[in-house]
């Protein structure tokens, strides 16, 4: 068994996929004769369904999710794992509901995860569930405010100011957003940081402040940083009357985080999907922003 995985996990460091997922399969077989529920064989089963996702063999990976995750066993917190297994096979694939429905049995399994929170709060936010967002949001911020994780604040800040009017201390958010720059200033997560920032400033109405950040986030390497930030700005040129510029950076968004159509199912959103979340929704925020306003004054809207 020892060489079996050992090989697996070279095929896959090799990214030989097909091979990885053939061993982790022979592997798997052999630990499941101790029980399917045995945690030998729930970790091999983990190592298959993560090379049937880099494969994108999304079906065939829910599947051998389902063989161990029974309903007796769901209620069990050793099964919490496999329950975020199923949150991110729907979530990579936009099935927002079901990676929801999911998120909140995982939250209910281990509630001292911050991004447990983190995870429902989005798709939440994503599903038009306000009240269930707003809950999520109230038990957050009392349960980990006084982290000094630089993650963990930047993650409280997003969670809270991820939706307008949220009735969170704003003042509280802009301090904590300075927690997470100030502590994970070296991290590679700085980029998702600076944007975090930005969105503070945008909420409690600095917008040249927010613009300031904002750049900083948008000329980084990290994608859906990027897209967030220029979200941000979008929304604060627009404040200061900057319109070409405000649809310019909501453009510049819209293309690294493009909007899926509701009712389908994303070809694959990759393994940072809550972060793609974050992002889309401060953009559709910014895209209803500029088009309602440049509906009412008869300018030309952003497709």
């Amino acid at each position: 068994m020892y060489t079996l995985r050992k090989l697996a996990l070279t095929l896959e460091a090799e990214r030989n996929w097909s091979g990885a997922e053939s061993v982790h399969r022979e592997a798997l077989s052999i630990s499941q004769k101790k029980g399917v529920q045995d945690p030998e064989a729930l970790a091999d089963l983990e190592k298959l369904v993560r090379v049937l996702t880099n494969q994108k063999k999304f079906h065939e990976a829910e599947e051998v999710v389902s063989t161990a995750l029974t309903p007796d066993f769901m209620k069990k917190p050793a099964s919490v794992s496999l329950v975020v297994q199923r949150v991110n096979l729907a979530g990579r694939r936009a099935r927002w509901q079901e990676a929801a429905t999911n998120a909140a049995l995982a939250l209910e399994l281990q509630p001292d995860e911050h991004y447990r929170y983190h995870t429902l709060a989005a798709l939440s936010a994503m599903n038009r569930d306000s009240s269930g967002y707003e809950q999520i949001c109230k038990t957050l911020l009392p349960k980990f405010v006084n982290s000094t994780n630089p993650y963990i604040a930047e993650r409280i800040v997003q969670d809270n100011l991820l939706l307008p009017h949220s009735g969170v201390d704003l003042e509280l958010m802009d301090r904590l957003a300075d927690t997470a720059i100030t502590l994970g200033s070296g991290e590679p997560a700085l980029p998702y940081f600076q944007a975090c920032k930005a969105m503070a400033n945008y909420r409690v109405g600095r917008f040249a402040e927010a613009i300031e950040w904002g750049e900083k986030a948008a000329n980084s390497s990290v994608d859906f940083a990027q897209a967030k930030a220029d979200a941000v700005l979008a929304m604060a040129y627009w404040q200061l009357g900057q319109n070409e510029r405000a649809q310019l950076m909501l453009g510049k968004g819209v293309a690294l985080a493009p909007a899926i159509p509701d009712g389908t199912d994303a070809e694959d959103l990759g393994e940072s999907w809550v972060a793609w979340l974050m992002a889309r929704l401060s953009l559709d925020e910014a895209t209803t922003l500029i088009q309602s306003v440049s509906a009412t004054n008869g300018k030309i809207a952003i497709p």
